[in-house]
């Protein structure tokens, strides 16, 4: 990040690095959203580096979100958690690879979700 930074004239020094599968900011931060010169990053989390090198560049102060508001697939299967009966917001990150899996995975969760009545 930092010679990407500095590549474009700023200057960071990393204190994070964010998953931005939700990312929530006020108008104020609005900046942190700018688009990323075409064809900048050789790999898919590219926008997802930028968004953090603006963040740095813009003095973003950041919190946690509340898996509630949240809800990662990938996270909470890797490590056994099952929060969906509160979750209200549930992304799927780095699983577009194999649309016809995503699927499946999105409706066994849509079916968890009316099973417990939500």
């Amino acid at each position: 990040m930092v010679s990407l930074a500095s590549a474009f004239g700023g200057h960071i020094e990393p204190r994070f690095y964010v998953n931005t599968g939700v990312f929530v900011v006020t108008n104020r931060c609005a900046g942190v959203f700018s688009m990323p010169p075409l064809a900048l990053h050789p790999n898919h989390f590219g926008e997802q580096t930028w968004l953090n090198i603006q963040a740095h560049l813009w003095g973003v102060t950041l919190e946690d979100l509340d898996p509630v508001y949240n809800c990662m697939t990938l996270v909470e299967e890797h490590f056994g958690l099952d929060r969906y009966k509160d979750a209200s917001i549930i992304h799927y990150a780095g699983q577009s690879a194999d649309l016809d899996k995503l699927a499946k995975t999105i409706a066994a969760d849509d079916a968890k979700w009316k099973e417990i009545g939500r």
